[in-house]
């Protein structure tokens, strides 16, 4: 078979899979439609419909093959034209070697611009990692001082005493020893007034927290080692997002965010971890995908709501037994990290969500109710505000996954990864709690989902609004007894949500930045049972 013709075949199509089908799901698809197919029977003269059925198997079941008919089809998703007929010679030639075939890389590139994308990526993740570093460690002598006048604010510094240390000083071990204490030293979940060993993060965070304090012996020198081990998590990111988008990444490894929040807080750690998942249902790999949300949520919460559109995608795929399973195994995972702690000492592990339960909105939400200085809301008691967040987000969850079901009974596939960027969109838009260094959770979507790089500059400059707007606010509350910061805060906030909204509506709208095929109307069956036409050229 020439690959000449791979420009004018969509094979997947034909045998009505999804670009990112398994092998297995490949060999069940063409046994399908093998059984009871006789290519002599009338509607497909010469076999010419079980040719193509059959040329489909033997490429996409091929890993090589199918690697490089996948970059063919890039090329004619790019619009490029297909390699010229070479003309036959009037004498032939003398017989030469025969040159050695290019490796082909992935998502329309060579192998050589492939790699150039995934090092111009990870180097640039890299540089911007290490300006991270320095604009956090540049108050790392005077802190929290300068913390609010230059806004190089970590929470890495204060809550290293405040959380692995208890009152006599000595190191206490996440969760298992956990027992919070109030302004009066009486126990509770107030971790805001001081805690001993109670943490406000699920237990992976915590643990990565105690193990780093090992190395450490006061706050300045646990940031120094944060930020040693917390950059890899950075660059594996970088690595994964270069390998399934080439140089679209780069929207991930020259963002903002990466400096302002790569040390601010863990969140690099749960972002690595989503990704990690994203990329394994990429390779075809949802069981494994599953398996790196459950431990995702283990770090923080997010990455368990994309259990859902993983679900959905297996099942209109047909898969219900890996549809089951995928459950269980991301439900499972992050069963099996949490139960060690629950058994050890349930009352430690159950404050980190007591706190949340109780604690009020935070200053730079849209609930923020910090008296006069924050947006002008009613009171909320948190029991309140967590039915109406639950309401809110419980009723966009339900829109968003249901709009990927009727996109999918159009498209004949699920769009999970729209699905998932907007799930996280709900989250942020109504949750109680909406830290600055969130920007990073929803940074990888803009490089997945292909949506106009506009919207991640827009919502890149909301974001420093509200960061630069909370922590010159600090500073000027405690210090000038003014409040210019305010204004800028405010404005932020409420430019941030409403971007949250509109990408809430774009990304479902949208594809997957790596997706190629661009017909997916016509399903197999409807294409068998159409007249078959072929050129001129084809017919000789």
């Amino acid at each position: 078979m020439a690959e000449r013709d791979w420009y004018f075949k969509d094979y997947y199509e034909i045998l009505g899979v999804s670009r990112y089908a398994s092998r297995e799901e490949i060999v069940q698809a063409y046994r399908q439609l093998s059984q009871g197919f006789d290519p002599g029977a009338g509607g497909d003269p010469g076999g010419i419909i079980f040719k193509d059925v059959s040329e489909a198997h033997a490429v996409l079941s091929d890993d090589e093959l199918r690697a490089e008919y996948d970059v063919v089809r890039a090329m004619v998703a790019a619009g490029l034209p297909p390699p010229p007929v070479e003309e036959p010679a009037d004498e032939e030639p003398a017989p030469e070697a025969a040159p050695r075939r290019p490796k082909l890389g992935v998502g329309g590139l060579g192998a050589s611009n492939w790699n150039a994308a995934v090092v111009a990526v990870v180097v640039g993740c890299s540089l911007f990692l290490m300006f991270g570093y320095l604009f956090k460690a540049s108050c790392i002598d005077n802190f929290p001082k300068d913390a609010y006048r230059i806004t190089c604010y970590n929470d890495l510094q204060p809550l290293y005493g405040e959380r692995l240390f208890d009152e006599r000083g000595e190191r206490v071990f996440p969760y298992i020893h956990a027992r919070s204490v109030d302004e009066d030293g009486n126990g509770g979940a107030d971790l805001t007034s001081g805690s001993r060993g109670a943490i406000e993060y699920p237990v992976l965070t915590g643990v990565f927290m105690w193990f780093t304090g090992l190395f450490s012996g006061d706050s300045s020198s646990f940031l120094r080692w944060s930020a040693l081990f917390l950059a890899p998590f950075g660059l594996i990111t970088a690595y994964l997002l270069a390998r399934m988008t080439g140089w679209r990444a780069l929207l991930w490894s020259l963002a903002p965010a990466i400096v302002l929040y790569s040390f601010h807080n863990w969140d690099l750690l749960v972002v690595a971890a989503a990704v990690f998942g994203i990329y394994l249902w990429w390779k075809g790999e949802p069981i494994w995908a599953a398996v790196l949300f459950g431990i995702g949520g283990a770090f923080k919460a997010f990455p368990i709501f994309f259990l859902a559109p993983l679900a959905l995608d297996l099942w209109i795929k047909g898969d219900k037994r890996r549809t089951v399973r995928s459950a269980i195994a991301g439900g499972g995972t992050a069963l099996a990290i949490n139960l060690p702690f629950m058994l050890a000492n349930f009352e430690g592990w159950v404050i980190t969500y007591t706190f949340h339960q109780d604690r009020g909105p935070n200053y730079d939400t849209l609930w923020c109710t910090m008296r006069d200085n924050c947006l002008s809301t009613p009171f909320w008691e948190p029991s309140d505000l967590n039915k109406l967040t639950a309401l809110l987000t419980g009723a966009f969850f339900l829109a968003a996954l249901g709009f990927g079901w009727i996109r999918a009974r159009k498209e004949g596939r699920y769009p999970f990864l729209p699905v998932c960027g907007a799930l996280l969109c709900s989250f942020l838009l109504w949750n109680k709690v909406h830290s600055p260094q969130y920007a990073l959770w929803i940074l990888p979507f803009f490089v997945l989902i292909r949506v106009h790089v506009l919207w991640w500059v827009a919502y890149a400059i909301g974001d420093l609004m509200v960061y630069i707007g909370v922590f010159r606010w600090f500073y000027s509350f405690a210090v000038e007894q003014d409040f210019p910061a305010l204004r800028l805060m405010e404005a932020g906030i409420w430019t941030r949500a409403a971007l949250l909204l509109a990408l809430f509506v774009v990304f479902l709208r949208s594809s997957a930045a790596h997706e190629t095929t661009s017909d997916k109307r016509v399903a197999l069956k409807e294409w068998l049972s159409q007249p078959l036409r072929r050129t001129p050229s084809e017919q000789t």
